[in-house]
């Protein structure tokens, strides 16, 4: 009944209120290990948000739009799907990078980290270690900035980390 009102109304307020009744029903799902059932109203709630970020592209659309993308993305990795996965992320970082661009805010920055962090591990996973390297120096300054850069800022640190220990072992 919520979903059919939901979308015959259409405002972009009752679509978020949507986004958000399936994003908690993907959670009950895979609470319940129903990681089929989770990864379709994930999915489902993604195409809503990213609707709305098209439509609206404020700055509060795409930061509902960011997270969701990293949600469907851990669970594509988490299904051994690394190119979905990777796929999911750098779209997080485009929609986080464009975010950050429009604002200062210290939660803006720290999801594009966040996001450069997820593609970061992926590209290294891949083989693709200029690549991530590449996003790991732009994302370090952005990361110094944050009022709280020890989490973030030792995830970057625990990527190159991994970045180098997986590059110098192949060399």
């Amino acid at each position: 009944l919520r979903r059919g009102l939901t979308l015959s109304l259409g405002t972009p307020e009752s679509l978020a209120d949507l986004a958000i009744v399936l994003e908690r029903v993907g959670l009950a799902a895979e609470a319940l290990h129903d990681l089929v059932g989770a990864l379709a109203r994930y999915e489902e709630s993604l195409e809503i948000r990213r609707g709305l970020a098209a439509s609206l592209g404020t700055p509060e659309s795409l930061r509902d739009l960011a997270p969701a993308l990293t949600r469907v993305g851990d669970h594509a990795r988490g299904r051994g799907d690394l190119a979905g996965a990777l796929a999911a992320y750098s779209e997080g970082v485009e929609v986080s990078r464009r975010l950050a661009g429009k604002t200062d805010l210290p939660d803006d920055n720290s999801q594009f980290v966040w996001s450069v962090c997820l593609v970061a591990d992926c590209m290294i996973e891949s083989s693709r270690h200029d690549e991530a390297r590449t996003l790991l120096l732009e994302a370090e300054p952005v990361a110094s900035r944050l009022s709280e850069p020890t989490t973030l800022g030792s995830d970057i640190l625990d990527t190159a980390a991994t970045y180098w220990g997986r590059r110098a072992r192949a060399a």
